[in-house]
């Protein structure tokens, strides 16, 4: 799957939220506050994108990218701009405020814009793998791996908690807690259902692998194109050295194994 929109868009995921993560650690431990600050604002360059690479990584799994083409679009817009302005002037973040475990930014009421931008989004995000999952056949594969994505998308509203402690409550921030449950759901449900797309030539190398009958095919050349386990099996060739080669090379093959 290297290079599809769902391994790009788990990489846009990973790295948002490695930023986001590292910046905040490098602040919280922060020798004075303009350096907590310098922190805070490098932290949030990133935090805009994460709730557009949740979305877009929905997107993908889901395949709804032409239905939500301009959705798509107009939230990389806003977490673009978001980023504008914290990298051009201080419209979000006031200060560093320090508290029993360490520093934390107080923000601007006008960063209310972008947290509204952020549930908004990930209310989208649920809202259509909770619509998928609702068409899913019951029980089936696909109905379990949109349920984990789904729950994953869930544990990422958790992490909203650190909002509270930017205005009010001096509440402990625990966010890496489900940014850490966010990536493991969402990586298990990657390596326990796989996200390929089932394309006629994916489905028949699918079934050319786990036939149990040989099968050579060539072409009218007489050049070997395709060759299963089975075959190779049997003649005692791996298939890189039959393929590309004239089929007449399996005339000289002593059926218990290959000859020099």
């Amino acid at each position: 799957e290297r290079g599809s929109p769902v391994s790009g868009s788990v990489f846009l995921i990973a790295l948002s939220f490695a930023w986001w993560q590292v910046a905040f650690s490098c602040m919280r431990v922060a020798s004075d506050q303009q350096v907590a600050l310098f922190w805070a604002s490098a932290a949030y360059l990133s935090v805009p994108f994460v709730p557009t690479s949740i979305f877009s990584f929905c997107v993908a799994v889901l395949g709804t990218t032409p239905r939500r083409h301009w959705v798509l679009v107009t939230s990389w817009a806003f977490s673009a701009l978001f980023a504008s302005l914290i990298l051009l002037s201080h419209t979000l973040i006031r200060l560093a405020e320090t508290f029993w475990w360490g520093i934390h930014p107080k923000d601007w009421w006008l960063n209310a814009a972008y947290f509204m931008f952020y549930f908004a989004l990930l209310g989208v995000t649920i809202g259509d793998y909770w619509v998928a999952y609702r068409q899913a056949r019951p029980g089936s594969r696909r109905q379990k791996q949109i349920r984990l994505f789904m729950l994953a998308s869930a544990c990422a509203y958790v992490g909203a908690i650190e909002f509270v402690a930017k205005y009010a409550e001096p509440l402990y921030v625990f966010s890496y807690l489900p940014t850490f449950c966010f990536l493991g759901l969402s990586t298990y449900a990657l390596w326990r259902y796989r996200l390929v797309d089932l394309t006629p030539s994916v489905a028949a190398n699918q079934v050319i692998a786990t036939m149990t009958d040989a099968l050579i095919v060539v072409d009218p050349e007489g050049v070997i194109q395709v060759v299963n386990p089975a075959a190779c099996a049997i003649f005692g060739y791996r298939a890189s050295e039959l393929l590309g080669q004239p089929v007449a090379r399996l005339a000289k093959t002593d059926l218990d194994g290959p000859m020099g």
